[in-house]
């Protein structure tokens, strides 16, 4: 993946263990101001400006652009499984609407998934890197 995915993917990490965290608490007021944050700060007003000329302008099969394409599924994937305890249904709208494939099979339901889990990964590096 492309340095700037990789870091966008630490970044939901982070928020991925924040959020769930939150919910463990009992904290959702915690929940809906990190996700807004992540949305409006992280992603809206640095990674999705960065990104938007890779996804408009280069060829469908580009590696670069398939690499914001995962990233993005794999973000919003995550979103909606964070929010559906939330907002039940736009979390439900936004399941439907997600790209499945039999390599990416999806449950009927947001509400039949979990929450994501925090990824092992040693994101580190990228974080410093990017930050």
């Amino acid at each position: 993946m492309v340095p700037i995915d990789r870091w966008a993917l630490a970044e939901l990490n982070l928020v991925i263990q924040e959020v769930r965290a939150a919910y463990d608490r009992y904290e959702f007021h915690v929940v809906y101001q990190r996700l807004i944050h992540f949305c409006t700060t992280t992603l809206s007003s640095k990674y999705f400006d960065i990104i938007k000329d890779r996804l408009y302008t280069f060829a469908p099969d580009n590696s670069s652009r398939r690499s914001a394409q995962t990233a993005l599924y794999i973000i919003v994937e995550s979103l909606a499984r964070m929010v559906a305890p939330i907002l039940v249904f736009s979390a439900d709208e936004i399941w439907e609407n997600l790209p499945a494939n039999s390599e990416h099979p999806r449950l009927a339901s947001v509400h039949l998934a979990e929450l994501p889990n925090v990824s092992n990964t040693d994101n580190a590096d990228i974080l410093v890197a990017w930050a």
